[in-house]
């Protein structure tokens, strides 16, 4: 259940279906969320010409930090992603 977390979108489904008991799964489950929807951001702004690089750049960067999420979800640890935990923290979700 942890790994759907930083999928993308699919972030929704731990997110919805987890308990509400389950920090952790909540935990990652926002972080996931709030990494999708940096990923969605930079995807829009690699089809804008002269700042397509920059897109590349942040859809790399999602990319690595979902990769880096999976693992210390599978971990069982609490890892704040520098960009996405922020984004999470202002959502409120």
């Amino acid at each position: 259940m942890l790994v759907l977390c930083y999928l993308g979108l699919l972030a929704l489904v731990p997110y919805l279906a987890g308990r509400r008991d389950a920090p952790l799964v909540r935990f990652h489950a926002r972080q996931g969320l709030a990494l999708g929807l940096l990923g969605i951001g930079s995807a829009a702004l690699a089809a804008v010409p002269y700042l397509g690089f920059i897109g590349f750049l942040g859809l790399t960067g999602v990319l690595v930090l979902s990769v880096l999420g999976i693992v210390k979800a599978l971990d069982r640890q609490e890892w704040r992603a520098p960009v996405a935990a922020d984004v999470a923290d202002r959502l409120q979700l």
